[in-house]
């Protein structure tokens, strides 16, 4: 073996890269055709759905009054006037950062006797879904001195404040708020989708959030107006400290879990058309390289034995996590 020239090596060193990767991609075979099908189901919720899962046409969102919201700059300012109308003492001004919708979706929600039933209503009016699942609910934290908590035990107000106890809970709803124009617009939407029977039971249960940067005298404010419940939740904007609004962990694993159409040409729209690429591929990774593999008939033994190993395994740990993720 040491007579072998340079070149030799480097055969012997690429057929140990190649059988490596050959073996290496049989055993993880079962991972990455599992995680090629779960990314196309969690692009396409609809898609081998055990749920009853149905989609809410365009046309039907706009037989039923429903066209899609507005601009957010408007309604921030909306809410800014609000806000300095209950709380003049704050004089909030807009900052120059553009005001942004946090969320997609409407969501609304009616109960029948044996299950609830749940609109999915995109943002733009270009569609939707109705399905039938469990209930799940969210509670906002508003912490600002300004900030509406919507409930009947708030923070204090600070010390010297004019500040009412009214004020701090009293809901702000705005004339042309999110939920307006969707809410008159979820009966006939039912209708269209068969719901005729609990039509007028339909209720939002979540909006999208609209976000934006205010000052109050001296401090800046990133605020979060919810226009359903009518709550303000704000935290203090720390230039000093970015790490605290932006972090590169936080961020990749959003990236990694962001999933499903928008319905608009969005950054995430094309995010999303990657999503579905990789899950091909991966699929696809997974299959030619079986084939690829029987094609060697001289490694058809341990290939074999590599994929026997591989699917015991993962058949091992699939059935484990299920009863683990119950």
């Amino acid at each position: 073996m040491l007579s072998k020239k340079p070149n030799d090596w480097l055969k012997i060193g690429l057929l140990v890269v190649r059988r490596s990767h050959l073996y290496l991609g049989l055993l993880l075979c079962p991972w990455a055709l599992l995680y090629g099908m779960t990314a196309y189901l969690f692009n396409h919720p609809s898609h081998f759905s055990d749920s009853n899962l149905r989609t809410i046409s365009s046309d039907i969102l706009e037989q039923a009054g429903f066209f899609g919201v507005g601009s957010p700059d408007e309604l921030a300012g909306q809410v800014v006037d609000g806000l300095n109308e209950r709380f003049p003492e704050a004089q909030l001004t807009l900052n120059s950062q553009s005001p942004r919708f946090d969320g997609d979706f409407f969501f609304a929600s009616a109960q029948t006797d044996s299950k609830l039933v749940q609109m999915l209503i995109f943002r733009n009016g270009s569609g939707g879904s109705v399905r039938e699942q469990l209930e799940q609910k969210k509670d906002d934290q508003p912490a600002a001195p300004f900030a509406i908590s919507g409930q009947s035990k708030p923070s204090m107000p600070p010390p010297e404040s004019q500040t009412s106890t009214d004020d701090l809970t009293r809901p702000l709803k705005l004339d042309k708020g999110l939920d307006q124009g969707i809410d008159k617009a979820l009966p006939e939407i039912a209708r269209q989708m068969g719901y005729s029977d609990i039509a007028g039971s339909f209720k939002l249960t979540s909006v999208p959030a609209l976000e934006f940067v205010a000052k109050s005298q001296d401090t800046e404010w990133r605020v979060r107006y919810d226009s359903l419940k009518g709550t303000v939740a704000a935290r203090p904007v720390d230039p000093s400290q970015p790490s605290k609004q932006f972090g590169w962990r936080r961020y990749l694993l959003r990236m990694h879990t962001t999933h499903g159409y928008p319905g608009e040409a969005s950054p995430r729209f094309y995010w999303a058309i990657i999503v579905d690429t990789m899950a091909a591929v991966m699929i696809f990774w997974g299959l030619s390289g079986i084939l690829m593999w029987w094609q060697i008939k001289r490694l058809r033994f341990w290939g074999g034995v590599t994929i026997a190993s591989s699917v015991i395994l993962a058949s091992w740990l699939f059935a484990s996590m299920a009863m683990v993720t119950q």
